[in-house]
């Protein structure tokens, strides 16, 4: 029950509310790609993580459905319907 920012002002407060928009319009799309989006990082690390970590009859099924949603997320925030895994979205 302790709050790291009780004792910052307004102004203090109002740029850690800026820094996390930040971090979440710039750094969130590069993590959803790199974990569910790129194919080496997803195959190799994502879905054995996570079927490794789910009962037996959801194993199969769910990493999938987990990345469609993190795809069309994705989607959503970049406003491109068109969105593959290749070097130009690693460049972006």
């Amino acid at each position: 029950k302790y709050n790291a920012d009780y004792d910052l002002s307004a102004k203090e407060g109002a740029d850690t509310l800026a820094f996390i928009s930040l971090l979440e319009e710039r750094l969130l799309p590069a993590l959803i790609y790199a974990l569910w989006i790129d194919p080496k990082n997803y195959v190799e690390v994502t879905r054995r993580w996570h079927g490794e970590n789910m009962s037996f009859p959801l194993n199969f099924f769910l990493p999938g459905r987990m990345q469609n949603r993190q795809l069309e997320r994705l989607r959503l925030i970049r406003g491109n319907s068109s969105l593959e895994a290749g070097e130009e979205a690693e460049k972006e």
